[in-house]
């Protein structure tokens, strides 16, 4: 499996860097690559994150989504996905985004971080079309292929996780 998702990696790479720094040349030499994503499955039994590769109905992997930096005593964590060249615009990333979303319903992770770059639209579209609203933070920016880039950062807050609380009857009837 990690052969097949270096590969996804190697041929998603260039197309990737356009639009959002990139991981390093030895990020892609195999011995460094499993070294990384045997760290990131230690993650995931730590319950740190969930990683999770999106497949369509023949089962090409398409991309991948995830969720880091999972806080389930604070009930947050922060999103990254990823969808292959050419399956972009096709509606992957929101459905992938939706069924995580769905996932979540019941979970303890109640609010979601996502950031991306600026001139990434689409992917600033497939975070509105999901209920991540735009939030003010410290102005990030990033470097990489000679441009500078500036990221806008997103929030969703679990609906399903407002808590009711019963309130008891102060008042009286007046006759």
């Amino acid at each position: 499996m990690q052969k097949i998702f270096l590969s996804l990696s190697l041929t998603t790479a260039h197309f990737f860097e356009k639009n959002v720094p990139g991981r390093g040349d030895g990020y892609f030499q195999f011995d460094q690559f499993k070294k990384v994503m045997e760290e990131l499955l230690k993650e995931q039994e730590a319950s740190e994150a969930a990683y999770y590769l999106i497949r369509n109905c023949n089962g090409t992997i398409v991309g991948r989504i995830n969720l880091t930096e999972m806080d389930k005593s604070a009930g947050t964590a922060s999103l990254g996905y990823r969808v292959g060249e050419k399956f972009i615009g096709k509606g992957v990333a929101n459905r992938a985004l939706t069924l995580l979303l769905e996932s979540l319903a019941s979970s303890e992770i109640n609010e979601v971080s996502a950031k991306t770059t600026m001139s990434n639209t689409s992917s600033q579209r497939v975070l509105e079309n999901n209920n991540f609203l735009p939030v003010i933070k410290k102005e990030e920016w990033a470097e990489w292929n000679g441009k500078r880039e500036k990221f806008v950062h997103y929030i969703w807050k679990n609906s399903n996780s407002f808590k009711v609380f019963k309130v008891p009857n102060v008042y009286k009837k007046c006759v």
